[in-house]
């Protein structure tokens, strides 16, 4: 039987009610911080619970998880022939190199990104009766956008995934990382959610200290006060005590809703993913190439065609054309996070005539 609170310590350290059963929260981390080594704490204490627990990935190869379950104490093994862990799949779908291993009945979230293909897959889920009380986290929801607009991540979310979570009491914790979408949609999204929980990096003599904190908890008053983060030898995060920002932290806090002109949040700090990362060196090296020949002119070095990038990287032209009216994954990913510009122009050659070239964008740098 499920508690009515989760015996999870990272939670009750972190805040006076703990989590749960059936609570959404929705985590919004700095990409420096260390919103992934407290999400494999967390799903390592639960499994010692003896709490069904998923583990998603779209940032992280799944070996990295069952690597640091393993050093957090899990056996990854044993936990999965019992029962206890699943993991669940969606970065191998990304890198277009091999197929994933589907875990059923979430195998669909291993062969498409597409929210659209997810709900028509999701009904089976919501069918099965066995499909309840686990803790399920997911590490970066933002990697959705690569495949799908903010409208539909919005609507899967608040149609499909909220409402089996409230019904079947599991309880999700949704990464997404600040910075990388537009104001309304953290504040849409903030609007669905039970909980929410703030994860950053707070730069002081040349140092890094690790923060995290309760914001938001509906139906109970919360101490929003920043605590401190350290992370032990085997990658545990801990939670040392609260913080006073102002001492801690000479620059004005970072969030997505709250951006202050003094200390900005880059886009180039994002996480890729790794056709982006592909996409992105191979760039970057054209504009160094470009710009070491004497290209005329900083406005003319860098830009290559979809051709000229697949070919250099070994792919299949039509790899890089939009699809059913939606941009190639990786390259929509990069245009969302600022790091390359597009320009197209008529042509003979191209998806209906018209010739599109890409280039890293000058302001990222192209070391």
């Amino acid at each position: 039987m499920v508690p009515a609170r989760l015996p999870l310590p990272f939670f009750n350290n972190l805040s006076a009610h703990g989590l749960e059963p059936g609570r959404i929260v929705l985590v919004e981390f700095e990409p420096h911080s260390v919103w992934y080594e407290a999400s494999y704490t967390i799903a390592a204490q639960a499994i010692r619970a003896g709490l069904r627990t998923d583990y998603h990935v779209f940032q992280h190869e799944p070996a990295d998880v069952v690597d640091a379950l393993t050093r957090l104490g899990v056996n990854v093994g044993r936990a999965r022939r019992q029962g206890l862990f699943r993991l669940l799949d969606s970065y191998t779908v990304q890198s277009g190199l091999q197929r994933a291993a589907l875990e059923e009945p979430y195998g669909f979230v291993s062969i498409s990104l597409r929210l659209k293909e997810w709900k028509r897959a999701a009904h089976r889920v919501l069918a099965d009766s066995g499909e309840r009380d686990i803790v399920h986290i997911d590490d970066n929801d933002s990697l959705l956008a690569t495949a799908n607009t903010e409208d539909e991540i919005l609507d899967f979310f608040h149609s499909r995934a909220f409402a089996a979570a409230r019904s079947k009491r599991i309880t999700f914790l949704h990464g997404f990382a600040t910075g990388v979408h537009p104001e309304p949609f953290y504040r849409r999204l903030e609007a669905f959610v039970d909980g929410i929980l703030d994860f950053a990096a707070w730069e002081r003599e040349g140092q890094l200290d690790q923060v995290a904190r309760e914001r938001v908890a509906r139906g109970t008053t919360v101490d929003s006060r920043w605590r401190l983060l350290t992370v032990a030898r085997e990658g545990e995060v801990r939670i040392r005590g609260v913080t006073r920002r102002a001492a801690e932290s000479p620059r004005e806090e970072r969030r997505s809703n709250d951006r202050p002109e003094t200390a900005p949040h880059t886009k180039a700090d994002a996480p890729l993913t790794p056709g982006a990362v592909r996409i992105l060196e191979f760039l970057r090296e054209a504009f160094a190439g470009d710009s070491a020949g004497k290209v005329r002119g900083n406005e003319d070095a860098g830009w290559r065609s979809l051709v000229q990038i697949a070919r250099g990287l070994g792919l299949s032209p039509s790899s890089l054309y939009p699809r059913s009216g939606s941009a190639n994954r990786a390259i929509r990913e990069l245009e969302l996070l600022g790091l390359v510009e597009a320009r197209s122009s008529s042509g003979s050659r191209g998806r209906g005539g018209v010739v599109t070239k890409l280039r890293a964008s000058p302001e990222v740098g192209h070391g």
